[in-house]
């Protein structure tokens, strides 16, 4: 069987996560809702907005 090395790197984070809360599934998820609450730096960021494309556009695109 094929081993993904970014899914094992994925359950290696995970494990590492968990252990720092004693793998108290309500600890870790009272953390997330901390983060979650946290004011996030991508709030800031101005959000692109782009014209519609006429129809004539969107079938050349496609």
């Amino acid at each position: 069987m094929w081993i993904d090395p970014i899914i094992e790197e994925l359950h290696a984070q995970r494990r590492e996560h968990a252990a720092r809360f004693g793998f108290d599934p309500h600890k870790i998820f009272s953390e997330f809702q901390k983060l979650d609450e946290a004011p996030s730096p991508v709030e800031d960021v101005p959000l692109l907005t782009l014209p519609p494309k006429s129809p004539k556009q969107a079938l050349k695109a496609a």
